[in-house]
């Protein structure tokens, strides 16, 4: 898990505030898959809460529609794919 987080995670992290959309919506795309990976471990879903999650948030309310679109979508379907995910995300909002 440590070395997906430091040498995948946070670089990809970081280009979620590049400037070229396509770059930004492949980075949603690709957090909806590491979100659903992570968030049936036990120590994933911490990861997804505190690093993921937010980045996903700020995205949907990019510039970009197709960046909003494909990180909406990263919460719903990749971040929602796990039951336990959808409880947290559900406590995250409250």
């Amino acid at each position: 898990m440590e070395i997906i987080r430091s040498d995948i995670l946070e670089p990809l992290l970081a280009l979620a505030k590049d400037a070229i959309p396509n770059i930004r919506f492949n980075v949603a795309k690709s957090l909806e898959v590491l979100a659903a990976t992570f968030s049936t471990a036990p120590d994933g879903l911490d990861l997804v809460q505190n690093k993921i999650v937010p980045v996903l948030e700020t995205m949907k309310n990019d510039s970009d529609a197709d960046v909003r679109y494909f990180a909406s979508r990263a919460l719903q379907k990749g971040v929602g794919a796990s039951g336990t995910f959808n409880r947290l995300l559900g406590h995250r909002l409250h």
